[in-house]
């Protein structure tokens, strides 16, 4: 089972584990509609903002930003000022076995700059099944 956090407006934000659990996500778990978040370049989690078209709520930018705080926290590279977090819509990865394990082939990519926020992951440590609201996050920048 993924960790499973809420982001400030009631989103599920799914995180894998391991490497069993990242493959199930980003192949089985995500939908046209969610989104996908991973550290640039780093070992790390898969994470997932789950979202239901259907609904008359949409993801805003703190939603977005949550969930890619918890794609730079559970990396390698969590301790690091600031990290790349790259954001797709949807299934728009896909799985590639090499030889020493797992690539992934990405397409249609955003990037997000984080600034790293020791207080924010902290409480990001603790999985939650209720809302419950962040501090107010930095603006990201967005490079297509």
């Amino acid at each position: 089972m993924p960790r499973v956090f809420i982001s400030p407006n009631g989103f599920r934000v799914l995180v894998g584990k391991n490497s069993a659990e990242n493959d199930r996500l980003s192949s089985a778990v995500v939908n046209a509609h969610d989104f996908w978040f991973h550290a640039k370049d780093i070992p790390g989690s898969h994470v997932i903002l789950q979202w239901d078209p259907c609904s008359p709520y949409h993801p805003n930018q703190d939603d977005l930003l949550y969930a890619a705080h918890a794609a730079a926290y559970f990396s390698k590279a969590k301790h690091t000022p600031y990290l790349q977090v790259q954001v797709i819509v949807g299934r728009g990865c896909d799985l590639i076995k090499i030889p020493n394990g797992k690539k992934i082939s990405i397409q249609c990519t955003s990037t997000l700059f984080v600034s790293v926020t020791p207080a924010l992951f902290a409480s990001l440590l603790h999985p939650v099944h209720q809302l419950q609201v962040f501090p107010t996050m930095q603006q990201p920048m967005i490079v297509t």
